[in-house]
């Protein structure tokens, strides 16, 4: 019975540290006062300032870049596929993020709110959080993948339903140099990468990478739908290639930094999605993605508060090719084109102030302009009834925050967001009560 005990008492103190911290054989091996003061991890992307796992209203995990590295995730979905409560789904096009047991087909993974370094990159057409290949971002460039569950903060609204997923970028410290990788794998996998890193003298910070990759994919994939006695015998030939380019920088100096990033991805379906011919070459189905980020954010410490300014522009693009059969009397298989274009710029502005009686306030407001969210889709036939959607729109919002510390142990939050897009608005209340038993251990209750 001691035992029993002793085992579960161990399996509560480490389902209370971070994803990362440890692994459950290191942890077996620890005296019990040892596991007592282990160092709690930090997280910046739950309330956009660092600050322990333990105080934040919802379940964190953090993924390191050495875990990164060990492991050799190769994309955003890789890394989220190994998280406690998520599961990602793959179609041979796109991956999708489920987490708690909902991913409803054709969601794009819009509930989850996807971020660099506390930038929102979901697009402004689809809102798609993309986390495969076409995430426009090598993952050898991770600092760390914070994941903090569920609607927590009220400095986020819109796809901040199930999970903040918060990409922190290597800085030149942390590279301190310059490294070049080649790789070569099965299915004519191959891979190019160079890393340039470093911190200056005179405090700037310079960050720099790119990366070329390419697969075969699966030469003969069967699929059992299409073995029909009229078609190939379900098997798709060579159409699952895929090929990807992504270039990141990085500058910093004491209150600037500026991050930018260009990402594009071309993937060959051989699935026939959309009811088209299967196992068609010329053309075959493929798809095209495009993702561009530009953010400077300036930070300065004026007195106790921190004020925080960002400006940034995102572009994202998709292009789709499809093959369907040509009218009469053309017997040729046709490719019908489809895509969209979006941009925007934002605008964001906020104060973090210490207040007496151990509260911490945040007020903010942001403003985003969707410059393009265009859509299209054409057949090369003038008969054809095609499809052409440009459009635009405006939205903004503000929200407060107050973190109130009642005792070393107990700590209260509560905010308030208003929101306001072209057709509605809506406020949002958020709160929560965090119980912290010991320094390494929390409990709340709230929408996290």
């Amino acid at each position: 019975m001691t035992r029993r005990y002793g085992a579960v008492l161990l399996l509560w103190l480490a389902s209370g540290l971070p994803a990362a911290a440890q692994t459950a054989q290191d942890l077996s091996q620890m005296p019990f006062a040892q596991l007592l003061e282990l160092r709690v991890q930090q997280v910046f992307g739950a309330f956009d300032r660092l600050q322990p796992v333990t105080e934040v209203p919802s379940s964190v995990s953090i993924v390191t870049a050495d875990e990164i590295s060990r492991y050799g995730y190769r994309t955003l979905a890789d890394i989220l596929r190994g998280v406690r409560g998520f599961y990602v789904t793959d179609d041979r096009n796109y991956s999708y993020v489920g987490a708690r047991g909902f991913n409803r087909p054709g969601d794009y993974s819009t509930r989850i709110l996807l971020l660099v370094n506390g930038h929102r990159v979901n697009d402004n057409v689809y809102d798609q959080a993309s986390v495969g290949s076409d995430f426009g971002i090598d993952a050898a460039m991770f600092e760390r993948v914070e994941i903090v569950r569920g609607p927590a903060s009220a400095l986020y609204g819109t796809n901040a339903l199930f999970a903040i997923v918060n990409v922190v970028t290597r800085t030149g410290a942390a590279l301190n140099g310059l490294t070049f990788d080649a790789e070569a794998g099965t299915l004519g996998t191959q891979l190019v990468r160079g890393v340039f890193g470093r911190r200056l003298k005179n405090g700037m910070d310079l960050a720099l990478s790119g990366t070329y990759e390419r697969s075969d994919g699966v030469g003969r994939l069967y699929q059992p739908a299409f073995d029909t006695p009229d078609g190939s015998g379900g098997v798709a030939e060579n159409l699952d290639s895929e090929q990807s380019g992504q270039v990141y920088g990085r500058f910093g100096t004491k209150n600037l930094t500026v991050t930018g990033l260009f990402g594009r991805r071309t993937k060959t379906v051989p699935t026939a999605a959309f009811f088209t011919i299967f196992n068609a070459h010329d053309p075959a189905q493929q798809t095209t993605d495009r993702k561009s980020t530009v953010d400077a954010q300036y930070v300065r410490v004026v007195g106790a508060a921190r004020v925080t300014a960002e400006a940034s522009l995102d572009y994202a693009a998709y292009a789709g090719v499809y093959p369907y059969p040509g009218e009469p009397p053309q017997a040729a298989v046709v490719g019908l084109r489809d895509g969209s274009s979006g941009l925007r710029w934002t605008a964001e502005s906020r104060v973090t102030q210490p207040l007496p009686g151990g509260q911490m306030l945040t007020l903010g407001g942001e403003f985003v302009d969707n410059v393009t969210q265009d859509q299209w889709s054409a057949y090369p036939f003038p008969s054809s009834a095609n499809f052409t959607l440009n459009h635009s729109s405006r939205q903004g919002a503000v929200y407060a925050q107050d973190e109130v510390r009642l005792r070393p142990w107990l700590i209260v939050n509560g905010g308030l967001r208003h929101d306001r897009y072209v057709s509605f608005t809506r406020t949002t209340p958020r709160g929560a009560v965090i119980v912290m038993p010991t320094t390494n251990h929390s409990f709340s209750d709230g929408p996290g």
